[in-house]
């Protein structure tokens, strides 16, 4: 008797569990959650309405990528050059910070590059139209030989409009080069111009092209022009990857100048 009484509560148990349906798992019935779709990390309610979002503001961002060139930037000789990258990313609402590792590697030298820690803040002029002041830290991290171990320092400005699935971005960056100069050698600051258009097809998706010109830190050289072209595409909510192109338009730039990235986002 004790037997099948232990059977007939288990049973009825077990059909009180099935009987609770909680698709969005914030521990209120679907009978009786008057929002049914509420975020995973919001506190709610007795009716399952959100009222504390546990979703923080502070965003990480790891990115590792490979990149590959047909000019050594040192010598700005034709030289077949591949890179790797780690890039560290910090945001909070409209103010980041990043720091970005490289190391090269061609056929008459390898070792690290240049290391660059830079912070930026957004101004929401207007729902459409962000400003964005910027500065990075050059830090030499690297011995070419050519008396330009010093600290260089960039600032930038940039200027985006947004309509519906379109931007465009308008950048200016103005960099001061402390390297000093030799009888072989000589530097001077540069200043350097990017026009871009983008074009966000659905909401995983962004493409952009531009035209980037930038006067050479060395003295004599000219101009450096290319075209360039960005895809950024979102695998889910944390992961996502990243392709850049661009091509050479004058002697000083690479004829073509390619990298893919990995991005995973906390």
């Amino acid at each position: 008797m004790n037997f099948m009484l232990s059977i007939f509560i288990s049973f009825l148990f077990a059909s009180s569990l099935l009987a609770f349906i909680d698709e969005d798992f914030d521990g209120v019935e679907d009978t009786q959650d008057k929002c049914l779709d509420t975020p995973f990390m919001d506190l709610v309610d007795s009716m399952g309405c959100s009222t504390i979002s546990l979703l923080t503001p502070h965003l990480f961002d790891i990115i590792m990528g490979v990149g590959y060139s047909q000019t050594n930037q040192e010598t700005l000789e034709d030289e077949q050059t591949l890179y790797t990258t780690l890039q560290f990313d910090y945001s909070y609402k409209d103010f980041s910070l990043y720091a970005t590792l490289t190391r090269y590697q061609n056929n008459s030298s390898s070792g690290l590059d240049d290391t660059l820690l830079g912070v930026n803040y957004s101004f929401n002029i207007s729902e459409a139209l962000h400003f964005t002041p910027a500065i990075t830290l050059i830090l030499p991290t690297y011995d070419s030989g050519l008396h330009n171990e010093e600290m260089d320092i960039a600032t930038s400005a940039t200027l985006s409009y947004y309509y519906q699935s379109f931007f465009s971005l308008a950048s200016y960056t103005y960099t001061f080069i402390n390297d000093t100069n030799t009888m072989q050698t000589k530097y001077q600051n540069s200043s350097a111009y990017q026009l871009t258009l983008g074009y966000t097809p659905m909401q995983q998706l962004t493409v952009d092209g531009g035209f980037y010109k930038s006067g050479s830190m060395y003295q004599g050289v000219e101009d450096i022009q290319s075209l360039t072209c960005n895809v950024s595409y979102s695998l889910d909510e944390n992961h996502f990857i990243l392709f850049y192109y661009s091509h050479g338009l004058s002697e000083s730039a690479s004829d073509n100048y390619a990298s893919f990235k990995f991005g995973r986002t906390f």
